[in-house]
């Protein structure tokens, strides 16, 4: 599946074009099985189980940037404070110019945690 296919399931096109600008051009299998289900769709949890290195943390990320989008709001939970680190980091230089508020919450950043308590970070 192209990544310009992401359109049809609601993505924007600024957002298509920053994955792109990324290097993202082509999805992987469990990608793509994951992105076609309707569960994007109808705002469903989902659970998706799958070897290291084949494209889990992106399609979290696109699940998270739909929901930003269209519902103003994302949480994306990751394990550990390095992680969270360079997510942030990677998450504003990609999302923060194209109108999505990025924030962090970890043992080393408790700046917005009270926002984020009461649902007001996005």
């Amino acid at each position: 599946m192209n990544v310009q296919e992401l359109a049809k399931l609601g993505i924007d096109s600024p957002f298509i074009k920053a994955w792109e600008d990324k290097g993202i051009s082509e999805l992987t299998e469990i990608q793509a099985v994951a992105l076609s289900d309707d569960s994007l769709q109808q705002g469903r949890n989902v659970v998706i189980v799958a070897p290291t290195s084949s494209g889990k943390t992106f399609i979290g990320e696109v699940f998270a940037v739909r929901s930003a989008s269209t519902l103003h709001r994302a949480i994306y939970l990751v394990p550990f404070k390095a992680i969270a680190e360079e997510k942030y980091k990677e998450f504003s230089e990609t999302y923060s110019s194209l109108g999505l508020p990025i924030v962090v919450s970890s043992g080393d950043h408790a700046e917005f945690d009270a926002d984020i308590r009461r649902g007001e970070f996005g």
